[in-house]
């Protein structure tokens, strides 16, 4: 598999990493067969803001239960999205971060 090939290059980031739905790789997976020896840049799924405000919401608190407690992960977006659903999208996925991703990250308040 492709997480094999990368875990041997000698790269500080992965950028772009897209988890599920879009991606075939979890967050968590990913972190556990890299050790820790990359940051990885999250790409937040396009695909997950046409399914509201909740969705949003419950997909980003999952993918900070996948990464806690939070060393060596950035999240960002790197498609284009709708316009009419980015305000929306933007404030639920800043909210929950703000909410709940505070560094350290602690699994238990979820």
């Amino acid at each position: 598999r492709l997480k094999d090939d990368i875990a041997t290059m000698n790269i500080d980031i992965v950028e772009a990493f897209t988890p599920p739905p879009m991606g075939d790789l979890s967050l968590k997976e990913a972190k556990e067969s890299w050790n820790d020896k990359f940051i990885i840049w999250v790409n937040f799924p396009e695909t997950i803001l046409h399914h509201g405000i909740k969705v949003i919401e419950q997909y980003t608190i999952k993918l900070l239960e996948d990464v806690a407690p939070g060393d060596g992960v950035v999240i960002g977006m790197t498609e284009d999205a709708p316009v009419d659903l980015l305000e929306d999208a933007f404030m639920t996925i800043t909210k929950t971060l703000t909410t709940y991703g505070r560094y350290p990250i602690k699994s238990d308040i979820f």
